[in-house]
């Protein structure tokens, strides 16, 4: 019985690699602007496109909203009973625990974005897919630790106001404002 249930767990685990890897290789193949909305300020600008990119997937809703979207869609589709596929339970052999007795763990996964830029380490957007037991869906957040913008991680930012380039700053200030002024715009129209 042990045993069985050994195999059964080693198996899922299996499952689970092998759906995050056909998960990544998907996204990675999808270029950015395909999941985020371009706007006019994309093209004034002569700083690299993957600066703007990695802006746009960081702080652009529409693009983690879009991602998360998919993701959930490829669980509908392919895991027949993602509860269990998701979450794992707790298994004794022996006297061994090979997982805290009190809890179930869920298996989380780390997303990076394809943000068109070849091998440049220095700007890396990873979004977090946690599992939601209770919503059955797969929430979406960046995940700061391993996100990266002109090299430097995306916790730091919070920490202190890093030294970065012209065009991370020039890039900053169109996303950002431009996000900001939309939110106030929809905010306002809804108002009168």
């Amino acid at each position: 019985m042990i045993l069985l249930l050994y195999l059964k767990k080693k198996a899922i685990d299996e499952h689970f690699s092998t759906f995050k890897h056909t998960l990544q290789t998907e996204l990675s193949l999808m270029p950015l602007y395909q999941i985020s909305q371009s706007s006019h300020l994309d093209r004034q600008n002569n700083c690299p496109s993957h600066v703007n990119n990695a802006v746009k997937a960081v702080f652009e809703e529409y693009t983690s909203s879009r991602i998360q979207n998919w993701v959930n869609h490829k669980v509908e589709n392919n895991i027949k009973n993602p509860d269990s596929f998701f979450t794992s339970k707790p298994i004794i052999v022996g006297e061994t625990l090979y997982q805290s007795l009190w809890s179930e763990v869920s298996k989380n996964l780390n997303l990076e974005v394809n943000l068109n830029n070849g091998s440049d380490g220095q700007y890396r957007v990873i979004f977090l897919a946690k599992w939601i037991k209770e919503l059955g869906a797969f929430s979406l957040s960046v995940n700061p630790y391993l996100t990266y913008l002109d090299g430097i991680a995306l916790n730091h930012y919070k920490i202190s106001a890093p030294s970065v380039s012209q065009c991370l700053k020039n890039a900053l200030d169109r996303n950002l404002s431009s996000s900001m002024s939309s939110y106030i715009s929809s905010t306002n129209n809804g108002d009168t």
